[in-house]
């Protein structure tokens, strides 16, 4: 007998297991967990929004990486007593504050360059594209300033991110990593000095929060939830996905003022994975003891 059944991504892989769970005699619990893409993307299509809402209806609870996620499926007719909103814990053996300096200068980094630092796939989606013409505008904007673009990741529009940087001459100012582990990921948010986000849509990104652990503040477009963890202007900025003006602004001031790290790695420190599997634990265990056999 299973005590408990926890599957990711709602469709298909939650649909299916629930089906196939539904085989087993007695029937164990079962909890899906909401990443993102499955919901922002999936509710879009009445076939596949109707086989998710059949399956969250069916089975005991669903934990979302977001509140932004639980409210959209609750306004697409889910039930939300059965919603849990956890976001994903941090490792903050790798991804904390300390070492700025040392790891700085590792990276040979001049003492007055202003790193931005993007991590993520060079998909359509995270419009790698519009934040390297944000890039060069700014370098326009800034004369005085010695800034660098560090872009780590991989994906389709590697090639036309590199065709773009090189047709705004911006070979010695924007540096493409290729994808790195976390450990490599850690040292360059420690090393930044703004994450830079450009996102069409988002659910609650795991490097906003790995950012912050690190004391790194961010500027993004203002997708998904986001909003969620950049609530104050201490933490960061959001501007209107369909903005640039207002983006490119915001990065000016964070640049010419930046913000106190400090209270950033402080409250970032605190999402840790112990702390997320503890809400695990307890959403489960409420639905084994509420669990009708």
């Amino acid at each position: 007998q299973w005590n408990h059944v926890l599957g990711s991504w709602l469709y298909p892989d939650g649909w299916a297991l629930n089906r196939a769970v539904s085989e087993i005699t007695p029937p164990a619990p079962v909890t899906l967990i909401a990443q993102g893409s499955d919901v922002h993307a999936y509710l879009k299509s009445a076939p596949r929004r109707q086989a998710i809402l059949d399956t969250l209806a069916q089975i005991n609870g669903t934990i979302t990486r977001s509140r932004s996620l639980a409210e959209l499926l609750a306004q697409n007719g889910a039930d939300p007593e059965k919603l849990h909103p956890i976001s994903n814990g941090v490792d903050t053996g790798l991804f904390h504050p300390a070492g700025r300096q040392e790891v700085r200068a590792e990276l040979r980094l001049p003492p007055d360059a202003f790193v931005l630092l993007f991590v993520g796939n060079f998909l359509p989606v995270k419009d790698p594209l519009r934040l390297v013409d944000h890039f060069s505008r700014l370098c326009l904007r800034l004369p005085g300033k010695n800034l660098r673009l560090v872009m780590i990741g991989k994906g389709p529009l590697e090639s036309a991110v590199d065709e773009q940087v090189r047709a705004a001459g911006l070979q010695d100012r924007v540096q493409c990593t290729g994808p790195l582990l976390a450990d490599g990921v850690a040292r360059w948010m420690r090393a930044a000095d703004l994450l830079c986000m450009t996102s069409r849509n988002e659910g609650l990104p795991n490097v906003i929060l790995e950012a912050q652990a690190c004391g790194l503040p961010a500027l993004s477009t203002a997708v998904g939830g986001l909003h969620e963890i950049i609530d104050e202007p201490w933490k960061g900025t959001l501007t209107p996905w369909n903005d640039h003006p207002a983006w490119e602004d915001a990065a000016c001031r964070l640049i010419e003022k930046p913000l106190d790290r400090g209270p950033i790695a402080t409250l970032g420190l605190t999402r840790t994975w112990p702390a997320t599997a503890e809400a695990y634990h307890r959403v489960i265990e409420l639905q084994q003891l509420t669990t009708d056999y």
